[in-house]
């Protein structure tokens, strides 16, 4: 993280299941940077799980996120079909226009998401990489 994260955990209804989701967040000029976590504990509700994660996250938004299709995966992680990258960019409720940069993962039977979500520009696109590249999961 860039900055020094807050930690929050909340119930979360994902995959049929009432989890605990684990949330660590920081704003570094106007842009905020999120990493959660969540074990689905049944292998069987993992990719449901990213999928409502994706949902939820994408479907506040006005507009089409764009999948990054030539994202590489991340590293570590257990393949699964709704693990990737997507980003947008477009007017949020306020009215200012935003960019989200959203990554969503697997490891074993946990749903990992880390988001990046600031104004639109160059500088928190620039923001994405040393982020998504600096997050390292334990074996």
């Amino acid at each position: 993280m860039p900055c020094r994260p807050d930690h929050h955990e909340r119930s979360l209804q994902v995959a049929g299941a009432t989890v605990a989701m684990e949330l660590h967040v920081c704003e570094v000029n106007g842009t905020l940077f999120a990493v959660s976590a969540a074990d689905m504990k049944d292998p069987a509700k993992v990719d449901a799980a990213l999928h409502d994660l994706r949902d939820s996250a994408l479907g506040k938004l006005r507009g089409e996120p764009v999948a990054d299709t030539k994202a590489p995966a991340w590293p570590g992680m257990t393949p699964q079909p709704g693990a990737g990258r997507w980003t947008w960019t477009g007017p949020w409720p306020d009215g200012q226009r935003k960019q989200v940069l959203l990554r969503l993962a697997a490891r074993g039977t946990w749903v990992v998401q880390a988001m990046v979500l600031g104004p639109e520009g160059e500088n928190t696109v620039s923001a994405w990489a040393p982020f998504e590249e600096a997050l390292r999961f334990q074996p």
